[in-house]
């Protein structure tokens, strides 16, 4: 039970956190700063040091993708965006227990309804007063789009993997944003993002290669 409310508590950090920092800093230093937290629990599920080169050639093909160079330095902003990817990483790790500890998704339903309570305590007052009937039907699609399938379906896949490899898999986010602006939105890739793209598919296909769980899940 513990470890269910402390996915719902993370979660709704990592979230808050994540949209504090993209006010501040650009979407691509924030998307980097996030995905250190992942990257740092990759490092850390490694059993063999020959594999740090799949989280490594991830984290390469990210700061490509998102070039967080470029845009000022705000130490407020680069602040949330670590906290956000601290977030990340404990969700990661959280995610896997709660998905070991609980049947099914008895354990989601938990953390969700934990993490929509402590997300209330930060928007529902400001918010309250303009709710309309359309904005609870997108924001009941929203839900279920995100976090609902996506975090459903990543504590599956954490059944059966490992969280290194799992957080190297993660680098695949910035690189599916980059493409969906590319195809649907007409955004131009630069060959150096084209580049970065690649170095994500390839860590990602060696860390999967190699991402199966071995020991027994929790009790």
């Amino acid at each position: 039970m513990l470890s269910a409310i402390g996915l719902g508590l993370v979660s709704c950090c990592m979230t808050l956190f994540y949209f504090q920092a993209i006010n501040l800093i650009p979407l691509g230093t924030a998307s980097t700063l996030e995905y250190l937290g992942p990257f740092t629990i990759a490092v850390i599920g490694l059993k063999k040091r020959r594999d740090l080169v799949w989280p490594v050639l991830a984290l390469a093909g990210v700061v490509m993708l998102t070039t967080p160079w470029a845009g000022e330095f705000n130490p407020v902003g680069i602040a949330y965006g670590l906290a956000a990817g601290a977030s990340l990483g404990g969700y990661v790790v959280l995610s896997q227990r709660v998905g070991d500890s609980f049947s099914g998704m008895q354990g989601l339903a938990i953390s969700l309804t934990v993490a929509a309570i402590t997300a209330s305590f930060f928007g529902a007052k400001s918010s309250i007063n303009g709710i309309t009937i359309t904005i609870l039907i997108i924001s009941a699609v929203s839900a279920i789009l995100l976090p609902l399938l996506p975090y459903a379906l990543e504590m599956q896949a954490l059944r059966g993997m490992t969280t290194s490899s799992f957080s190297t898999l993660m680098s695949f986010e910035p690189g599916f944003a980059c493409v969906i602006g590319f195809v649907l939105l007409g955004q131009q890739l630069s060959f150096l993002q084209f580049a970065g793209i690649a170095l994500v598919v390839i860590a990602g296909v060696g860390a999967v290669r190699r991402g199966q769980r071995t020991e027994p899940a929790l009790a």
